[in-house]
């Protein structure tokens, strides 16, 4: 079960029995999630490729030659 599961089950039950989060909880699962996004590597961000690089990542048998031509084609 990752952190995000585990807290979301934490408040679904504090929910549940009318009971407010534990002190600090907002804080460590902000942590848990910056630390998460600070362990992936430059290259496997998404938003920091263009639209051709992310159509090649998501398509892996797509060429730059291919993927500028379509682009080209739907006027992109």
């Amino acid at each position: 079960m990752s952190d995000q599961e585990e807290h979301d089950l934490q408040l679904q039950a504090a929910m549940r029995k009318g009971k407010l989060l534990e002190p600090g909880s907002r804080q460590r699962l902000e942590a848990l999630l910056a630390k998460k996004e600070g362990s992936l590597s430059a290259s496997a961000r998404s938003s920091d490729l263009g639209p051709i690089e992310r159509a090649m990542r998501n398509h892996p048998g797509l060429t730059r030659e291919t993927a500028e031509q379509m682009a080209e084609e739907f006027g992109f």
